[in-house]
């Protein structure tokens, strides 16, 4: 209930999956949609789950297309 699981593309359009940890008290009662235009700060982790390994983003902190 404190975190958020996004799925995010790029300037390419490639999926990555992010988290971000205490997400909904950052979000602050604001709401994402899909494809809507956000800048993330993250760092990149390596996540490993059943045998397989893919990097995620650890979100940071964002900011909406409306300035927020």
């Amino acid at each position: 209930e404190k975190h958020l699981k996004l799925r995010v593309a790029g300037t390419q359009n490639r999926a990555l999956e992010a988290v971000w940890w205490s997400g909904v008290e950052e979000l602050d009662g604001r709401t994402l949609t899909t494809g809507q235009r956000i800048e993330l700060a993250y760092t990149i982790e390596p996540n490993t789950w059943k045998g397989e390994t893919r990097l995620q983003l650890i979100v940071k902190d964002m900011k909406s297309d409306d300035g927020r």
